[in-house]
């Protein structure tokens, strides 16, 4: 789930169990954008905002980007949908 700010996304999800998670955003091509968690976290929901921008700390463009959310041997993904 994500809550759509001006420049900004918050993604949310739960961890059923405590362990390494992983928390990517790419573009719509696959390339990775930004890396926005590599961490062990506690079960439990958990939020993480992106600020619009790139590894580097370039603002990345308005639209569609992919979420890859790695954690407990599962990988999800997602969409979310940057505005500026």
């Amino acid at each position: 789930m994500t809550n759509h700010l001006e420049g900004q996304v918050v993604i949310r999800y739960g961890l059923p169990v405590p362990g390494p998670v992983v928390l990517e955003i790419f573009d719509e091509s696959g390339a990775l954008v930004r890396r926005l968690t590599q961490e062990s976290q506690p079960s439990g929901s958990h939020a993480t905002r992106w600020d619009g921008r790139d590894d580097a700390g370039r603002a990345v463009p308005s639209g569609v980007h992919l979420t890859r959310i790695e954690a407990g041997g599962r990988v999800t993904t997602g969409r979310v949908v940057l505005t500026r």
